[in-house]
Order: C-alpha cells, then sequence, then structure tokens
C-alpha cells in the first residue's frame, strides 16, 4: 500500500514538473483570459475588483494593457505609485506573464525535487521491508 501510494506521488509529481513546462504557452493564454475577465468584472464583482487591485498593486501595473480601461470610471489607487501617485505604465498581462514565466521554473524544480525525495523514500521503505523479511536486524 505505501509503495503505490508512493508511486502514484511520483508520477503525479513528474507529470506536473513536465506539464508545467510543456504547457508553458496555454498557462500564459489562460493568466490573459482570467485578467481579462477580471477587468471586464471590475467594479461590479467584488472578487474581481480585489484580484485586480491586489494584482496592480503587488506587479505594480496599471490595466491590461498599461493603460486604465475607458469606460471603468478613474483609475483606483491601486494602479498608481504610491509614492509620486503616477499611473504605472505596465500592462498587468505583461506583468502577469512575466511573473508566472519568473516563478515557474522555481515551482518545477520543487516538483521535481518532491518527486526525488519520493524516490529515495520509497527504496528505503522497500530495503527496510526486504531486511525484515529476511530476518535481518535493522
Amino acid at each position: 500500500a505505501v509503495v503505490s501510494t508512493q508511486s502514484t506521488g511520483i508520477v503525479a509529481g513528474i507529470a506536473c514538473g513536465i506539464a508545467g513546462f510543456v504547457l508553458k504557452n496555454k498557462v500564459k493564454d489562460l493568466v490573459t483570459k482570467i485578467v481579462n475577465q477580471a477587468y471586464d468584472a471590475y467594479g461590479t464583482e467584488k472578487y474581481s475588483t480585489d484580484l485586480i487591485d491586489l494584482i496592480q498593486k503587488d506587479l505594480k501595473c496599471c490595466g491590461p494593457s498599461g493603460t486604465w480601461p475607458a469606460g471603468k470610471g478613474p483609475a483606483p489607487s491601486s494602479c498608481k505609485n504610491p509614492d509620486t501617485t503616477a499611473l504605472y505604465t505596465t500592462g498587468c498581462i505583461e506583468a502577469a506573464d512575466n511573473f508566472f514565466e519568473k516563478y515557474i521554473l522555481i515551482v518545477a524544480i520543487c516538483i521535481f525535487c518532491f518527486a526525488l525525495l519520493l524516490i529515495f523514500g520509497l527504496v528505503f521503505a522497500i530495503c527496510i521491508y526486504q531486511a525484515v523479511k529476511r530476518g535481518e536486524d535493522a
């Protein structure tokens, strides 16, 4: 039971790591779609408003393409540099893509390291099992 659980974890970890590299462009497309949907719902849905304000504040960006969308009213404070009150000029889609591109490698490395630890644990468990089966002292 332990072996099958660890094997499943190893396969899942490796699959996630490979998917992250292979589907990197699909991740970018998904991020773009989600950010655009959140901008469309900005001001009408609290979740979208909070998400966009968080993205703009943390990634120091404004609007999907670097300008606040027309028809959405004045730019919110999250779209402005708190020191100078000037609007950020970087678009949030570009900033989010850069963020994910920068950190996807770190996530993939962590997944592969976790899979490696599971492999070591599996080998250790098999060694212990074999030793106990033969009646040796561990």
